[in-house]
């Protein structure tokens, strides 16, 4: 036994022309039964491509031609008393949303990776002294016990660690540079240390030129 195929019921637009006609628009928003054409059927059916306007001299006519349309086009589970858009109509789809990215984790302060300019970096007396300087104390502290760390001067409050080609790293406490300092000797990397008095020194140091 065949399963009974639900019809919609078009919408009824009743104003009329004065004419004895009916037309039926299968598609778009506005589909239908209409009573008039100018200002019914042909303005709902404009700019819809296949919206299939037809005519028929009664309305018994045009609700049959709509009932074999919707059974072409639509599918309905039980009676509806409205015609539904039809199923083959393309609708607007939502657009995905896309995943939420988790908020990034603030890291750790690092000093301003502008580099000094390379005219001011030349024309300072002082930047050889400040660079043998690390060195020396780069070699001083190396060599010092951990127990015993070598005087320096109390106006030194930041300790600027370079190592290797990419570390550049101020540090606020004495042991901490020279803990960084001794690890990447024990592995074999260059590396260098210098008191600075503020933190623009210890910069200047950091990202000057070899």
């Amino acid at each position: 036994m065949e399963t009974e195929q639900y019809t919609c019921t078009p919408t009824l637009y009743p104003q009329t022309d004065g004419r004895n006609r009916w037309y039926v628009v299968t598609r778009g928003h506005r589909a239908g039964i209409y009573r008039a054409w100018v200002n019914g059927a042909e303005s709902a059916s404009q700019g819809i491509p296949m919206a299939g306007q037809s005519k028929f001299p009664s309305e018994d006519d045009a609700r049959r031609a709509w009932a074999d349309f919707c059974r072409a086009n639509h599918s309905h589970p039980r009676p509806s008393t409205l015609a539904d858009p039809p199923a083959r109509s393309q609708r607007p789809s939502t657009p995905a949303t896309p995943p939420r990215t988790p908020p990034a984790q603030p890291g750790p302060v690092t000093p301003s990776r502008h580099p000094p300019s390379p005219l001011s970096s030349l024309l300072d007396p002082q930047r050889e002294a400040r660079d043998a300087i690390a060195e020396v104390l780069a070699r001083m502290e190396l060599n010092t016990p951990a127990n015993t760390p070598a005087p320096i001067p109390a106006e030194f409050q930041f300790f600027a660690v370079r190592a290797g080609d990419t570390q550049r790293i101020v540090c606020t406490t004495r042991p901490k540079a020279l803990e960084i300092l001794r690890d990447h000797h024990a592995r074999g990397t260059p590396a260098e240390m210098l008191y600075a008095r503020t933190v623009e020194e210890a910069e200047e140091f950091l990202f000057s030129e070899d």
